[in-house]
Order: C-alpha cells, then sequence, then structure tokens
C-alpha cells in the first residue's frame, strides 16, 4: 500500500487533484477601476504555478457585459465606456496543452476618476492612453444555436493579414498592388 502510494504522489496526480501539483491553478481576481479608462490586467500574477509566458497562453472565455476585454502581451486590457460601472465579470482561462483550467475576473468598476487597486494579489495598471484598437472594440458576442459567435465587424483600413506568408505565398496583398496568393 506504502509503495503504490508513493507512486502515486511523486508523479503528482495526487498532488495536482488537490491543486498543489504541477500545472497552472488559476485563482479568482478583484480589481477596481474608474469608468472610461483603459487598464491592464496581469491575471497570471497570483495563479499557482505559473511560469514566465503563461499570460501568453491566456484566453477569454466570456467578455465582461459591458465594456471591451482583449489579451496584449500578457496581461488582459480592460477598456469600459462611462456607462460601464458597477460590477463587471469576465472569465480567462490559461491554455496548456489539451487543458485550460480557468477563474474569473471581477471588475469593480467606480464612476469617479481614481487609482486603479486589487482585493487580490493581481497586479493592474492605469494606461495613459487608450489603445485605438477599433476592431477589438466592434467585436459583439451573438448567441447561436450551439454557443456563442464572434461577429467582427471590420474598420476600414484593417488588414488582419497583412505581412503573413505561407508556402503557397502572401496571405494578404500588399496595399498598393491586388496580387493574391495564387500569383
Amino acid at each position: 500500500m506504502t509503495i503504490a502510494l508513493g507512486a502515486v504522489v511523486q508523479s503528482g496526480d495526487l498532488l495536482e487533484r488537490f491543486g498543489a501539483g504541477p500545472g497552472i491553478h488559476p485563482r479568482d481576481d478583484v480589481v477596481e477601476l474608474a469608468a472610461n479608462d483603459a487598464y491592464a490586467i496581469d491575471v497570471v500574477a497570483n495563479d499557482r504555478g505559473a511560469v514566465a509566458g503563461d499570460g501568453r497562453r491566456v484566453l477569454i472565455m466570456t467578455a465582461p457585459a459591458c465594456g471591451v476585454a482583449y489579451r496584449s502581451g500578457e496581461r488582459i486590457v480592460y477598456q469600459g465606456a462611462a456607462e460601464c460601472t458597477g460590477v463587471q465579470r469576465l472569465t480567462y482561462c490559461v491554455a496548456r496543452g489539451d487543458d485550460c483550467p480557468g477563474a474569473e475576473v471581477s471588475l469593480v468598476i467606480a464612476a469617479a476618476d481614481g487609482a486603479a487597486a486589487s482585493r487580490t494579489e493581481t497586479p493592474v495598471e492605469r494606461l495613459a492612453l487608450r489603445p485605438d484598437r477599433r476592431s477589438d472594440a466592434a467585436v459583439s458576442m451573438a448567441p447561436s444555436g450551439s454557443g456563442f459567435v464572434v461577429e467582427a465587424q471590420p474598420s476600414s483600413g484593417d488588414r488582419p493579414l497583412a505581412g503573413l506568408s505561407s508556402a503557397l505565398g502572401t496571405l494578404a496583398p500588399a496595399e498598393s498592388g491586388s496580387a493574391t496568393a495564387a500569383d
């Protein structure tokens, strides 16, 4: 019995089931923000088992009801309008292989201008300038029969494939030409 238990503990399976073994174990975050500003939130900073680069594996699973949230580098950027007050929530997960354990971020948004704060160990920084990401702000979530579908409304001048290439050639033509991938 002791040998079998030792083998399970050594492999980390038993410890991971209790949130203490290898792998990432996201923790919920609570941050206080002011409305009508943009903030960068390091949601993996307080997650157990987080390693360098995990912020780039963050996937936003549920968007806040008011405002826009997207991953930028290793942090989540939240931009709320003046009417986005109260508590907004978003959920995220950290993708590692086939696993994507998640947590919730509660955004406590006050109407008055104030400094960003965190009720948890989550670093949050007020951005000096609101990022100009019109195409992100135009993304809406629409219910469909099998969940939610992202309906992006690209702005004029958006070129999401610009600069990408594959073995077949360029995926997006240059601004000046109208060449296709087959040319």
